[in-house]
């Protein structure tokens, strides 16, 4: 394979997905431009449209010799076929706007995969890796727009030189589709933490029986059951709080029930706030919640949400439901409490956590121990050592 000649130090590197700082692919950025200075790495992030209260731009940046140029694109909001066409053009121009021949094009989301298929073609590319951060089988209702989008996946996955996957569940329904899967290109490569993400304020630092929610207000999330489960929480605690961090906006049948309750007092909610901000309100929080909703597909079983391992590098222990993958291993090492999707329970759990102190403190260990077995260094060298990519 051409993977065996190619070292990271001395190569030229391409990031190409949607999102903005901090999502998986920017710390893959962040990692490769830190760990050998001399390598030239870019990194266009893309829009989505769901982050409503985010300027809507893609994200130009440029890292060599250790510094890091940035340029921001200002994006018409579009839709559908053109959101994607958009995607696609502005990748181009920023690759022509670099005038460089990559050896490594690393993309996520179909789209923009196929894209680095059509460079690899035209030989801007080397080695392409599909990587697959989002994942859903039956992601449109249309049957032909779904149609499309899963047969895109399985022409990049088959003829993208590497496949890394957030998930193992992701390669697992490809091989029920009849997608051609070889196994030694195809990788777990789970979310990562950052090295300098993992840390932890002393306890006394800590605001008193503070929870905390960062992520999407949709019904699959599971906000709804922390607003059913308040009222019994308040009862034994009634100065516990929730902080909610949130790109979208707050449904309004959430906020006629919070109303109805009478729960005003007990969230504070500050919708999107930068990473920055995010960092430091997870350090003075003392519990992290993430009760996703079971559902009939169970599509979150293809993921690996960021936000249960923020939560724990900042020594949260969390509580989160059975529906994720990372449960199991939050429940096992006891790193927080893992649940069924129910208010009762979760009323119980959150009121564990801020009444057991030794527990908590068991929990808080645990956490930070958990974090940091999902380190960015330990995470990405394991990948490019498979892919016979020496990284220094």
């Amino acid at each position: 394979m051409l993977a065996t000649m190619l070292r990271l130090v001395n190569s030229k590197i391409l990031i190409i997905g949607p999102g903005p700082p901090g999502v998986v692919h920017w710390k893959l950025f962040r990692f490769l431009s830190l760990k050998c200075r001399n390598r030239l790495v870019t990194y266009v992030g893309h829009p989505l449209l769901e982050h409503t209260k985010m300027p809507h731009c893609t994200e130009f940046l440029l890292s060599k010799g250790g510094g890091v140029q940035r340029v921001i694109i200002p994006r018409w909001r579009l839709f559908g076929p053109l959101s994607i066409a958009g995607d696609l053009m502005v990748t181009l121009w920023c690759v022509v706007a670099v005038a460089r021949r990559y050896d490594l094009c690393v993309a996520v989301s179909p789209h923009l995969a196929f894209l680095a298929l059509l460079m690899q073609r035209l030989h801007i590319v080397r080695q392409t890796v599909f990587w697959t951060i989002d994942y859903f089988p039956q992601r449109f209702r249309n049957r032909v727009l779904n149609w499309i989008y899963l047969k895109l996946d399985e022409i990049c996955t088959s003829r993208s030189d590497y496949t890394w996957d957030i998930s193992p569940a992701i390669i697992e329904d490809r091989k029920k589709r009849g997608v051609r899967i070889v196994d030694k290109r195809e990788m777990d490569v789970p979310f990562v933490v950052g090295e300098d993400e993992i840390e932890a304020l002393p306890l006394s630092e800590l605001k008193p029986c503070s929870l905390i929610y960062a992520g999407n207000l949709k019904p699959l999330y599971g906000f709804e059951l922390i607003v059913e489960a308040m009222s019994l929480i308040l009862r034994e605690k009634p100065d516990a709080f929730v902080t909610v961090v949130s790109y979208g906006h707050l449904p309004k049948q959430l906020e006629t029930k919070i109303k109805k309750c009478q729960l005003q007092k007990s969230f504070r909610i500050l919708g999107y706030v930068s990473e920055l901000e995010l960092r430091e309100l997870l350090r003075t929080h003392r519990v992290g919640l993430a009760p996703y909703r079971p559902d009939t597909i169970n599509i979150k079983m293809y993921a690996d949400p960021s936000r249960v391992k923020n939560y724990m590098a900042k020594g949260l222990p969390v509580i989160v439901t059975r529906t994720v993958r990372i449960a199991k291993e939050v429940e096992s090492e006891k790193a927080g409490i893992v649940i069924n999707y129910d208010r009762e329970e979760l009323a119980e759990a959150i009121l564990k956590l801020l009444s057991d102190e030794q527990f908590y403190n068991e929990c808080r260990k645990n956490a930070i121990k958990l974090a940091s077995k999902y380190k960015a260094e330990a995470v990405f060298l394991k990948a490019f050592e498979r892919m016979g990519i020496d990284a220094c």
